[in-house]
């Protein structure tokens, strides 16, 4: 299993999984985002980037268009069973996304799901620029 990276920090609520993300770019927070969700979901040493995908996502400010984001590709890891592994956010504003995303489809015989997720939720979901720089969110997931 891939050691856990410093800018993230797993939070723990009743019966949801969260994690916290710090990153220097508003680009780089969304991708950690997504990163720290497939590390909740598996072991992510053990996907490999074999196809890619262009995501856009339109949402009315940066929680939502996280959630929205987020959730799109918790969708298809859900419907068509893929795991993703590598993230990369082209353009972002407070209210669209354009992201490439690269990962392989889900083989029982190498990959152990730890949790499923159910939803992105908005609860405690927050998005925020960081007084020192940087950003921060903290979002949770319904497992």
């Amino acid at each position: 299993m891939l050691p856990k990276p410093s800018w993230l920090i797993p939070l723990e609520h009743a019966a949801d999984a969260g994690i916290q993300v710090s990153a220097a770019t508003l680009e780089q927070l969304f991708e950690r985002c997504a990163w720290g969700m497939f590390y909740e979901l598996t072991d992510l040493g053990s996907v490999l980037p074999k196809e890619t995908r262009e995501f856009e996502i339109c949402a009315n400010g940066y929680e939502s268009l996280l959630v929205e984001w987020l959730s799109e590709l918790n969708y298809i890891h859900t419907v068509e069973h893929y795991l993703f592994c590598s993230f990369e956010v082209n353009a972002i504003n407070e209210n669209y996304l354009r992201a490439t995303v690269s990962g392989e489809k889900y083989n029982p015989s190498r990959h152990l799901i730890q949790n499923e997720i159910k939803a992105v939720t908005y609860h405690l979901l927050k998005v925020k620029a960081c007084l020192t720089g940087g950003w921060r969110a903290e979002v949770l997931f319904d497992i």
